[in-house]
């Protein structure tokens, strides 16, 4: 899905890395149940940390008004502490600075 003035992509997967100065963004989608690692990389964008932490917010806004309308997003359990343990495996995050969020 496109529009005129810039490209559309589906997304269900993403990897987020965070870098002294920047903060790069990939999103893609995995359509591979049984390689639920390998992302099909369709786009990427490079942010600063404040960058990032305003997009933070903003989707945290966006999301609490959905849920506020929609009820609670479904997420299955351990998702978030699997997403969390795959940015230690990758060197994204250290164990000892961030923890996850609960599920």
């Amino acid at each position: 899905m496109t529009d005129k003035k810039r490209p559309i992509f589906y997304a269900n997967a993403f990897s987020l890395r965070m870098g002294d100065n920047d903060a790069p963004l990939v999103v893609g989608f995995n359509e591979d149940p049984v390689s639920p690692g390998a992302m099909q990389e369709e786009a990427g964008i490079v942010m600063t940390p404040r960058t990032l932490k305003i997009l933070l917010n903003n989707l945290t806004i966006i999301l609490d008004s959905w849920e506020k309308q929609n009820g609670p997003i479904a997420v299955p359990p351990g998702k978030m502490f699997e997403s969390w343990e795959e940015m230690v495996e990758k060197g994204q995050v250290r164990m000892d600075v961030a923890t996850p969020k609960a599920d």
